[in-house]
């Protein structure tokens, strides 16, 4: 998994199977990760951006997951996603 900051600064973490991206982030101390509320779905503090290539390797889009990221401040930039349990395994 390629973290990539707001500054443009590349990390890289491996994910295990059935880990979510968030868990990742946060078991490696990737900074801008809040989860607040601990991958349930319900904060918007953990989404990112998906690089176009790796869309068709996620499942579909739960309703939950769409509602949750009208949060989102940049929900105009392409391809967010959230990475908690909602939708980032």
């Amino acid at each position: 998994m390629v973290f990539v900051h707001p500054d443009g600064r590349r990390e890289t973490h491996t994910v295990a199977p059935g880990e979510t991206v968030m868990d990742c982030a946060l078991d490696n101390g990737v900074a801008g990760i809040v989860a607040q509320c601990g991958g349930g779905c319900t904060c918007s503090t953990c989404h990112c951006y998906v690089d176009e290539p790796w869309l068709a390797l996620l499942p579909e889009m739960i309703d939950d997951e769409r509602a949750l990221l009208e949060y989102v401040w940049e929900w105009r930039r392409p391809r967010p996603r959230a990475v908690g349990g909602g939708g980032g395994r």
